[in-house]
């Protein structure tokens, strides 16, 4: 199969790409060190906070395993959210239930690849946690929405899968302020199963 990159003169050759879902474990963890997006904050994230939020049941990391090398590919940290938003002209602030895709990531040397003739293997990781989500809103506890909080680079991406800006009666709780990432960009997406 053929991955390309995302300059159009880089190609990369590659038979296929093997791909399994875990979790943070012994295992995995000795996997991290090799992982790097580009992006310090991010990077730190898995390294330093990830263990952390799924230790205290604050978050769950999911990790994209390229099972023929055991190195990470990406990953996404699913959290339970609100969608705010006011009404009475902003006088009352109400909450939707919604999942918040709170981290993702892809490593530099998988970014841009294409995974098959549908997907990057960012968008196929993507619908795995957007899957993942609606399955558990179907069968555990409804959300209705899943948000997250783009950095800008990433935006194009987001609405690519279904993704939309926040409106103007919207509002994003960003009640981390333990990671130094800005990411100014709040989106919101219906779950499969709303």
């Amino acid at each position: 199969m053929l991955f390309k990159g995302k300059d159009e003169d880089i190609v990369k050759t590659m038979e296929y790409i093997n791909i399994d879902f875990d979790y943070i474990s012994e295992e995995t963890y000795d996997m991290f060190s090799y992982f790097d997006c580009t992006d310090e904050g991010i990077n730190n994230f898995l390294y330093q906070k990830a263990k952390e939020l799924d230790d205290n049941s604050l978050g769950t990391t999911h990790l994209a395993i390229d099972t023929d090398k055991n190195r990470i590919i990406g990953y996404y940290t699913l959290r339970n959210s609100s969608l705010l938003y006011s009404v009475d002209n902003g006088k009352t602030i109400r909450g939707i239930p919604s999942t918040e895709i709170y981290m993702f990531a892809i490593d530099k040397e998988y970014q841009g690849l294409e995974y098959n003739d549908k997907y990057n293997i960012s968008d196929f990781i993507l619908k795995n946690a957007i899957m993942k989500i609606s399955d558990s809103s179907n069968d555990i506890s409804a959300s209705k929405f899943i948000i997250l909080n783009s950095v800008d680079k990433a935006i194009n991406f987001y609405k690519r899968n279904g993704f939309e800006e926040f409106k103007d009666f919207m509002q994003y709780l960003d009640d981390d302020k333990s990671i130094n990432i800005i990411c100014p960009n709040p989106m919101y997406r219906r779950t499969n199963h709303s």
